[in-house]
């Protein structure tokens, strides 16, 4: 009877060690105070997009750009243009390219959805029928299908968008990331998404984007997202690649830049910013902070063995750029004052 139980118990074991990885709202919906840190590669070969279950994805051919991004979450009230987006509970932004704007989002119930975008050139587009990112719970198998669309201006012209959004959970299977980073019982989301932009008399355009997203458990962000865009526009045809990695799946890859990584919080900020690193901060700093148009609004030197923290709070709302250097250190950062 022993022996039973004992096999009994193998077999539940096992089938939990090989579950399949379920998306959830609590475990993976963006929240305010959310940043989802990834690294830019490139590859000169064909990168494996295979759908299905127990695949094997190697990405280790990919090889390391210079590029980077932090998607900050934020709540919507303290974004750049809230009232164009009544309903909107959530927003993010990059903090490394500040110039792409606010991003917005819908998060009641089991949905994500997307709003729109609005940013300093100035435009905005707000979707009067919001894009549904993710319904969850999503599993392997999960597919749907939504339709948006809204109007915007772009420099005060008004322009049309309508598109349409799928997603499929179409794979599982390993990934093998960059650094030989293995990861076992990985999700494959695939979501495609086409947009028609119209600016009468202007511009016109048709932009087909498409993401191979891997989820794994110990991250709540996708672990790699391989990116493909394509499509047409009254300037001629468009084509790019790109595949990010999330910066926490591959912790201890040498960095192909001489610039350290630096963090600043909060972001955007009201009076008091800290400045944090992933390497050893040099005792002394030499900061300087520009505004939008490149002028030289503040320059100090800053003891980091006393404090990381400086105050902003006679600074106008505005757009800056946060310079720190040092014998063989620079880092640059961008951050809203509000």
């Amino acid at each position: 009877m022993k022996k039973i139980y004992l096999t009994l118990f193998i077999l539940f074991a096992a089938k939990i060690s090989n579950a399949q990885l379920t998306l959830t709202s609590a475990n993976n919906k963006p929240v305010s105070g959310d940043a989802y840190n990834t690294k830019g590669f490139d590859s000169t070969a064909l990168v494996n997009r295979s759908t299905g279950a127990n695949k094997l994805w190697n990405f280790t051919s990919l090889t390391s750009n210079l590029s980077t991004s932090n998607l900050t979450y934020t709540v919507s009230s303290t974004a750049l243009n809230p009232a164009a987006f009544p309903g909107a509970s959530l927003a993010s932004f990059d903090a490394f390219n500040l110039s792409n704007g606010y991003n917005y989002y819908k998060t009641n119930g089991s949905n994500f959805e997307f709003m729109g975008v609005t940013d300093n050139t100035p435009s905005t587009v707000s979707f009067s029928n919001t894009a549904i990112e993710a319904i969850y719970p999503i599993t392997y198998g999960t597919v749907y299908t939504d339709t948006y669309g809204g109007l915007g201006t772009y420099s005060n012209t008004t322009a049309s968008y309508l598109g349409t959004v799928n997603i499929n959970a179409s794979g599982t299977g390993t990934v093998i990331l960059p650094g030989n980073v293995t990861l076992t019982n990985c999700l494959q989301v695939v979501t495609s998404r086409t947009i028609m932009i119209n600016i009468p008399a202007a511009f016109t355009a048709t932009l087909i984007n498409k993401y191979y997203d891997y989820y794994h458990s110990s991250q709540k962000f996708p672990i790699i997202s391989i990116q493909y865009s394509s499509g047409s526009s009254s300037f001629g045809p468009l084509d790019n690649f790109s595949a990010e990695v999330n910066s926490n799946s591959i912790l201890g890859m040498v960095e192909n830049s001489t610039s350290a990584r630096i963090n600043i919080y909060p972001n955007p900020v009201n009076d008091k910013i800290t400045i944090s690193s992933d390497v050893n901060l040099p005792k002394e700093l030499k900061l300087s902070i520009n505004d939008a148009t490149g002028k030289l609004v503040r320059t100090e030197i800053i003891n980091t063995d006393l404090c990381n923290t400086i105050d902003l709070a006679n600074l106008e709302k505005g757009i800056y750029t946060l310079t720190l250097n040092a014998t063989g250190f620079n880092s640059r950062k961008k951050f809203i004052k509000n």
